[in-house]
């Protein structure tokens, strides 16, 4: 029986992590979204009516979203360093030895 490779299983692995990160930028660009509908929502109602409580309202629920946008950001870039540095520890060693037996095998050196 084969052994899987090692770049196959590793990713199987993270699998699950990449998916979730994928869901957090799906949250991150839904949030960031407010922007453009926070100016829609303030050239059409507030300038119509001159309301300050409107304006005041959007601008509290505007800046929370762009607050847990930045927050899930800074989550998805912790997760994603973490899982980069587990993939270095894990495929290092042995990418290294395959790239070393490659250029001894066909007798190439390093950068021409």
């Amino acid at each position: 029986m084969q052994r899987p490779h090692l770049l196959t299983e590793s990713l199987r692995i993270a699998r699950p992590v990449f998916i979730y990160m994928g869901l957090f930028s799906f949250f991150i660009n839904l949030l960031l979204l407010l922007a453009p509908l926070y100016s829609l929502q303030v050239l059409d109602r507030v300038l119509s009516t001159g309301s300050h409580e409107t304006l005041f309202w959007l601008s509290v629920i505007t800046i929370s979203a762009f607050l847990a946008a930045s927050v899930l950001q800074a989550l998805r870039s912790f997760v994603l360093i973490r899982v980069g540095e587990w993939l270095d520890r894990n495929m290092s060693r042995a990418l290294l030895a395959a790239s070393l037996h490659h250029a001894a095998a066909t007798g190439q050196r390093g950068s021409q």
